[in-house]
């Protein structure tokens, strides 16, 4: 299944969408504007919450801190690169998730590993020509009906990080 994951351009703090090919909004997130501490709240499109995400201005490193499903973890920035970067989720249920990408092909991964065995959940590929930050999501079959949520608040951090 595709998606398109882009940051709306007229909104009070930061807001992001998710759509299918159709146009129809799947999920959305918003924070509000002028907070210390940023926290995302990502809606389906019955408004209900299905994951939250909450960023540290102040701090060492880059931090987000996330809830998906009632499972809680932590998101680190890992290592540091010039072209290459990779983000990394760690807390009980959530261990095993990661995104990682690199600027010359502006495409990114997010992948699951569990018990050794890897698998790829999600494709975003940002948008060369476009004013605010826009991914090309691909859903793989391999996909959970919860991992769209996840691949939202994904997309969250590699704009954000």
């Amino acid at each position: 299944m595709r998606y398109v994951f882009r940051q709306r351009v007229m909104s009070v703090g930061d807001a992001y969408v998710l759509a299918d090919e159709s146009g129809h909004e799947v999920m959305r997130a918003a924070s509000p504007a002028l907070r210390l501490r940023d926290r995302f709240v990502v809606e389906d499109e019955r408004g209900r919450c299905v994951a939250t995400l909450s960023t540290r201005i102040f701090g060492m490193g880059q931090r987000f801190d996330v809830e998906v499903g009632g499972l809680a973890g932590v998101v680190r920035k890992r290592g540091f690169s010039w072209f290459a970067w990779r983000f990394d989720v760690e807390g009980a249920g959530l261990d095993g998730l990661s995104v990682s990408g690199n600027f010359a092909d502006s495409v990114c991964w997010v992948k699951w590993e569990r018990g050794g065995v890897e698998r790829v959940v999600a494709r975003m590929q940002r948008a060369d020509l476009s004013l605010t930050p826009e991914f090309a999501v691909t859903m793989f079959e391999d996909a959970e009906p919860g991992d769209l949520g996840l691949v939202a608040l994904m997309g969250i951090v590699v704009d954000q990080g």
